[in-house]
C-alpha cells in the first residue's frame, strides 16, 4: 500500500494516564485492565483507506519529560 497521507502524533502525559491503552483501542485491540506501564519506547502504526486515499497514522506515547 502506497501512503498518500502520513500523520505522526505524540501523546504526552503522566505515567499510568492511559496513553498506551488509547493506542490499543485505536488499533482495534481490547482494553486490558492488567496492562503494565510502558518502559522505553512504544509506538503503533495504523493504516486506513478512506475516500480513495491511503492514510498512515504513527502514534508515540511519551511520559511527561518535564515536571
Amino acid at each position: 500500500m502506497i501512503t498518500d497521507v502520513l500523520y505522526k502524533l505524540v501523546l504526552m502525559g503522566d505515567s499510568g494516564s492511559g496513553k498506551s491503552c488509547i493506542l490499543r483501542r485505536m488499533n482495534g485491540e481490547s482494553f486490558d485492565p492488567n496492562h503494565v506501564s510502558t518502559i522505553g519506547v512504544d509506538f503503533k502504526m495504523i493504516q486506513r483507506q478512506e475516500a480513495g486515499y491511503n492514510f498512515k497514522l504513527v502514534l508515540f506515547p511519551l511520559d511527561r519529560l518535564f515536571g
